[in-house]
């Protein structure tokens, strides 16, 4: 048995995302309490049915503070849908309209966010790939990314069989 404590508003969030990927969740059981908070027990009898709840609990809630011009600004993982980079500073596009210059070079978010759900697409992109919609062939071997907010991001040549590797994994 593995047990979480969410806080209700969380693990209602989390069960609405678990719906939508068509995920079994008979094998839960939760306990909620007169507080804000609720404990989720999940059954490892099935461990296969499982592991793609562990899965999204792990990318739920995880963020990152990065600097910018007003001082330091908390990220949600899931909510960044690409990074732009543009010499000392990059662009993080997430749910904002035009996204958040913040001081930190691409190398160094591609190390940070590498162990996430995030792939380096070319010399100034990474992108979330839980944000990718679809992916189209273009000219001269590369791919075109469609995100699920609209953007169209290229994969570069020399990227597209490290991105196809890593999407595959």
């Amino acid at each position: 048995m593995i047990k979480f404590n969410w806080s209700k508003e969380e693990l209602n969030i989390l069960l609405q995302k678990i719906k939508e990927l068509n995920i079994d969740i008979s094998y839960f059981n939760i306990e909620e309490d007169t507080s804000n908070s609720a404990l989720l027990n999940i059954s490892t009898d099935n461990i296969d049915n499982a592991i793609p709840v562990l899965l999204e609990i792990l990318n739920t809630n995880k963020y990152l503070f990065l600097k910018t011009e007003d001082g330091y600004k908390k990220f949600i993982l899931k909510n960044i849908f690409f990074i732009e980079s543009f010499s000392n500073y990059s662009i993080v596009k997430d749910n904002s309209k035009f996204g958040v210059i913040v001081y930190e070079s691409l190398i160094n978010l591609e190390k940070i966010l590498s162990n996430y759900s995030f792939i380096r697409i070319s010399k100034t992109h990474l992108v979330n790939v839980i944000h990718i919609d679809s992916i189209k062939a273009s000219l001269n071997s590369k791919l075109v990314l469609v995100l699920d907010n609209g953007s169209n991001i290229s994969v570069t040549r020399s990227y597209v069989k490290g991105f196809k590797q890593k999407l595959l994994s």
